[in-house]
């Protein structure tokens, strides 16, 4: 089974967006929206991304931003 981290390591794409969770401080690709339980889609560690995508390609947005995005501002 490709969980979401596997996908986002491995299958590249011009730019990454993720967003900074303002409950457990770690990372969550950008669309997604669940239980910050669920480590497949909690990242701690930003290194691995930026070195499959180039520091330039990883685009952090901040727990603010995606709460204004599903209209929670």
């Amino acid at each position: 089974m490709t969980t979401t981290r596997d996908k986002l390591l491995h299958e590249p794409e011009t730019q990454v967006v993720i967003y900074e969770c303002g409950i457990c401080s770690c990372y969550h690709p950008w669309d997604w929206d669940g239980d910050c339980r669920d480590d497949d889609n909690r990242i701690t560690d930003l290194e691995p991304l930026e070195a499959a995508f180039g520091i330039n390609n990883v685009i952090v947005r901040s727990w603010e931003e995606r709460m204004a995005a599903d209209g929670n501002d």
